[in-house]
């Protein structure tokens, strides 16, 4: 999801998990501890050998530990020496990285001493020396990267292909990177989801699959990886399979997998533990109320909860993050639709949108739905009902002349099923265009056939109020 920093509050964060794998961080400790401004640290560069081969052990790098294997005078809680060797290692950083290291791929660097009154030296506690792993913002790779998950944030299928273009870059240049693996697997998973330009399914999530495992082979302590690998289970209805990669992901790095991405939640909805997964989108729409995915997965999990005012007050805001992209006004003529106001659903869909591109059975279903409404006006939603005003008068109005111009409900359908003959339709939108003309059972067979495939949303059937007409726990 998106990228912004630690907000107020509870602390929820948009993650930054594109972390140098540990041979990355040993080639940046051999380039430093052979560069100029190292070679006469005689103190420093030792000091910093330890702590980071230390850190990639998973060793202690507390004060004692380093103070006995490094001074031979240390002595616990009366020695200042690691602290003041400490102190001019985070200045030898700095400024090694403001000239002779300003393009290196990765920064070590060492986290700042706790506070102290004027005069006093406080002994740190804990992994206070434990250094910390980053890709260097000046280098290409990683500018190609955060780049890459701008796209990704602005969730648009123009913004993907650019997102997977930025991904591409940065590993033409690292072919390691593993975040811009994981990152070539999300969007492979979006389209999945939709199957632009005709694209079967199968072959995205191919691509996917393949992507994270390339991902886990260059870093097999990457999250989101392992979340992503959780997501593809669940696709091929592998729950169980599912769980186990969450829970490794959880392992890797729990606050992430819980807040910083759609995954997870998704996993809880689909088993049942929908409080939960509320809790967690709605701790990080609250904490990061300028963040677009967050907004957005909030308005896309109450929908599927069946909360839908709640829902519209998150997809408006992404919507207006965002105008352009398209998982937010899709949802929010789900909502229009389950809230009796079909109109609306399908000007959304046909007017803010490529419906006929990306849902054309979702469009017909939102037609059908409106000439069935006609003939039983008292069943319109409670917004459409109240529109007295003139204006909004007017304009159900002009919807209804505009509606009037379109072919039937059963020769849409004919179009979308000839279409179908040539080209790759998604069995979901075939479902739904069966659905609006009441053919339950061939809806329910296509709706089989998105399982046979393994379309990423099929595996959610059951949460998604739009097939209520239908037994969905069943097929």
């Amino acid at each position: 999801m998106g990228e912004s920093g630690i907000m107020a509050g509870s602390g929820c964060a948009m993650p930054d998990d594109s972390r140098p794998t540990a041979e990355e961080v040993k080639q940046q400790l051999a380039r430093m501890l052979g560069g100029k401004r190292f070679a006469a640290a005689v103190k420093q560069a030792p000091f910093l050998k330890y702590v980071v081969e230390a850190a990639l052990r998973g060793e202690p790098t507390d004060e004692d530990a380093i103070g006995y294997d490094l001074f031979p005078k240390f002595v616990s809680d009366q020695s200042t020496d690691v602290r003041v060797t400490a102190g001019n290692l985070r200045s030898r950083l700095d400024k090694y990285y403001a000239d002779e290291g300003r393009d290196d791929p990765v920064m070590i660097l060492l986290p700042e001493p706790p506070p102290s009154k004027k005069g006093e030296i406080r002994r740190p506690t804990g992994e206070a020396y434990r250094p910390f792993f980053i890709y260097n913002p000046n280098h290409p790779v990683d500018q190609d990267y955060r780049r890459g998950r701008y796209y990704l944030s602005q969730c648009t299928p123009a913004d993907d292909t650019l997102a997977l273009d930025h991904f591409g870059f940065a590993l033409e240049r690292q072919p390691d990177h593993a975040a811009s693996h994981a990152g070539k697997a999300e969007v492979f998973l979006r389209r999945a989801m939709v199957n632009p330009g005709n694209a079967p399914t199968a072959t995205n999530l191919d691509l996917a699959a393949h992507s994270v495992n390339e991902a886990l082979r260059c870093s097999p302590a990457l999250w989101r990886a392992h979340a992503l690998r959780g997501v593809l289970h669940g696709c091929h209805g592998k729950w169980r399979e599912a769980g186990q990669s969450f829970d490794r992901a959880l392992q890797k790095d729990e606050f992430q997998t819980r807040y910083g991405a759609w995954y997870y939640p998704a996993y809880l909805m689909a088993v049942g533990r929908t409080d939960e997964a509320l809790v967690l989108v709605r701790t990080c729409a609250e904490e990061n109320p300028d963040d677009l995915p967050s907004q957005l997965a909030q308005g896309v999990f109450l929908y599927a909860a069946r909360r839908y005012e709640e829902a519209l007050y998150s997809l408006a805001a992404a919507n207006t993050m965002n105008p352009r992209q398209w998982i937010a006004r899709t949802v929010s003529a789900l909502v229009a639709l389950a809230q009796r106001e079909p109109a609306t659903a399908h000007v959304i869909l046909a007017h803010r949108l490529v419906g006929e591109e990306l849902f054309p059975g979702l469009l017909l279903l939102c037609y059908a739905a409106e000439l069935r409404l006609r003939k039983t006006p008292e069943q319109w939603g409670a917004s459409r009902r109240a529109a007295t005003d003139d204006l909004f008068s007017s304009v159900y109005r002009a919807l209804g002349e505009i509606a009037d111009t379109l072919p039937s409900p059963s020769e849409q359908l004919a179009r979308v099923l000839k279409h179908a003959g040539k080209h790759y339709v998604s069995p979901l939108q075939l479902g739904l265009a069966y659905l609006a003309l009441n053919r339950t059972r061939s809806a329910a067979a296509q709706l089989k056939r998105a399982r046979r495939e393994n379309h990423p949303l099929a595996a959610w059937l059951h949460l998604w109020p739009v097939l209520d007409p239908l037994n969905v726990q069943a097929l």
